[in-house]
């Protein structure tokens, strides 16, 4: 099974999520990633809880980065703050992903090393698929990483 891959963004940036699980298509054919998102939630279900338990369940944990990102009670404050304590507890890797320009400097998930490129926001890229290209390389590693972390860990 793939290394798992929560997505955190702004429902204002869905368009952003849905492209990038396209561009994560090939990684999720292959098996190298399965993703979740909470657009996976089941119509009766607890959202929270769900929210909750899968990102508790996350090798890598990815934030859309945008001034919708940072408005967000949630995702600021609850999945943000949960997923630096995952992050720092070493059972997950958080990747920023930053998909429009927006003042996140500031943030405590600002000292995470960012994709695509230079932290430069997809929408600034004269192409796009360029960008989501760069990012999905970058994630690519990180995931290719923890499949081989936990290979080593069955094997032991």
């Amino acid at each position: 099974m793939g290394a798992k891959v929560f997505i955190s963004y702004s429902h204002k940036d869905e368009l952003f999520k849905d492209s990038l699980k396209e561009h994560l298509s090939p990684l999720l054919q292959k098996g190298i990633i399965s993703t979740w998102d909470d657009r996976d939630i089941s119509a009766g279900n607890d959202w929270a809880q769900e929210i909750s338990v899968n990102l508790e369940a996350a090798e890598v944990i990815l934030f859309l980065i945008s001034p919708s990102f940072l408005a967000s009670e949630y995702c600021s404050n609850i999945e943000a703050k949960r997923a630096m304590e995952l992050h720092d507890e070493h059972k997950s890797i958080l990747i920023p992903i930053v998909v429009r320009p927006c003042e996140w400097s500031e943030c405590d998930y600002s000292r995470f090393q960012a994709v695509p490129k230079d932290a430069k926001p997809v929408a600034l890229w004269s192409n796009e698929d360029e960008a989501w290209l760069d990012a999905v390389r970058g994630i690519k590693k990180i995931a290719q990483s923890v499949l081989e972390n936990n290979e080593k860990k069955n094997l032991s």
